[in-house]
């Protein structure tokens, strides 16, 4: 019986871990990993400090939990290359190869390559940047497979590494199942209003909407905007933003005459439970992205029912397709575009019901973790016949 490593040595953090988390569960639920036994590399602490501990409702006899030493003497990947070598791997699956130097060794490599923002975006130093496209170049050559979640994904790895083009493989992630709405949202939330779901950062482009919200004030239509996010409470805190971003949606907010609590709210994390009742509570879900690798917002707000617009940008249109067309498009530059757009979905309402109708059917279909976990398995044994 073959064995997989699936790796992470950030410590099942942030996006990384949920994505972790959910794939594991999946491959642990997935009738053909009886064929596999499956051994996860984590680390003693996470890249905060903290110490790692892995879900105990996440196990099973098939799955051991080894843990990558704090400050190997050698680093990461060489304990890695080293552990990876002395047999009992099959396969190695690397979560997030950004993280890593890649590695040299002789048991066959499946990663998965989740976006390309640094090219596009300042997100980096340039230093940082230049580290990243160069190990980004060597773990595209020496994976077996590599794996991503969108075809705009992968056309977009196989024009930035060539050497990838023949390996891809595209598996598209699941969502969970909806969570339990959580008690109605809280009474200091506006009575009727549009939600936007995500870091407020300039690649996840928020300011066109404040400015779509005063042209639909303009227009004699009163609809706020809910900001769910790590950093959305510096919004309305009245201390100056620890955000460059977040400042100038401030300034523009109030150029526009848009006043927190009553326009604007920042609500800052929240459960999935709170999160599934903002879903249901609200007119629409806005996603104005410029870039991403997919939406789960998108498909987290198809799942509850929520009518959804969003950027015409190819991986939404991507997402969007799979739903049966079911958003709303509207372009990210033009304010008003993103305001006839939500207008269109508040005063429509037989269309914008058979659009959310659409959506719901096959949202289930298309975004499933069990066809995720599949993807990956059959990733894996991809891998094993290339080192065959």
């Amino acid at each position: 019986m073959p064995t997989v490593a699936i790796v992470d040595d950030s410590g099942v953090m942030t996006g990384i871990g949920t994505f972790m988390r959910s794939l594991v569960g999946a491959l642990l639920e997935h009738p053909a990993s009886a064929a596999w036994q499956v051994r996860l590399v984590l680390p003693e602490r996470d890249i905060a400090g903290n110490e790692v501990s892995w879900p105990e409702g996440l196990r099973s006899a098939g799955l051991a939990v080894e843990r990558i030493p704090d400050q190997p003497p050698a680093g990461v990947a060489a304990w890695l290359e080293d552990r990876l070598g002395a047999g009992g791997c099959d396969v190695a699956y690397f979560v997030s190869p950004d993280r890593l130097p890649a590695l040299a060794t002789r048991v066959p490599l499946v990663a998965t390559f989740h976006d390309f923002n640094y090219r596009r975006f300042v997100t980096l130093p340039r230093p940082m940047r230049a580290r990243l496209e160069h190990e980004l170049l060597l773990w595209a050559e020496r994976a077996a497979v590599c794996v991503v979640s969108s075809r705009f994904i992968a056309g977009e790895m196989a024009s930035y590494f060539p050497a990838a083009a023949a390996k891809l493989r595209v598996v598209r992630l699941g969502i969970p199942p909806a969570a339990e709405p959580a008690p109605a949202p809280s009474a200091e939330l506006p009575r009727r209003f549009v939600l936007t779901v995500g870091w407020l950062a300039a690649h996840k482009n928020q300011a066109p909407i404040f400015e779509a919200l005063a042209l639909l004030r303009r227009r004699g239509r009163e609809e706020a905007l809910v900001c769910v996010g790590p950093n959305s409470r510096q919004l309305q805190d009245p201390a100056p933003a620890q955000d460059s971003y977040v400042s100038e949606l401030r300034d523009l907010a109030r150029r526009h005459d848009l006043q927190p609590g009553r326009d604007f709210y920042g609500a800052g994390s929240v459960s999935d439970a709170e999160l599934a009742a903002l879903y249901r509570a609200a007119d629409a879900l806005v996603v104005p992205s410029l870039y991403e690798a997919g939406s789960f917002p998108l498909r987290e707000a198809a799942q509850a029912g929520c009518p959804v617009v969003c950027s015409d940008v190819p991986p939404l249109v991507e997402d969007s397709k799979l739903l049966g067309g079911s958003a709303l498009l509207f372009d990210p530059d033009d304010p008003a575009s993103i305001a006839d757009a939500l207008e269109a979905t508040l005063t429509r309402p037989a269309e914008t019901a058979a659009r959310v109708e659409r959506a719901l059917e096959l949202c289930g279909q298309v975004f499933d973790w069990r066809r995720t976990a599949s993807g990956y398995l059959a990733a894996f044994a991809r891998a094993l016949e290339a080192a065959a």
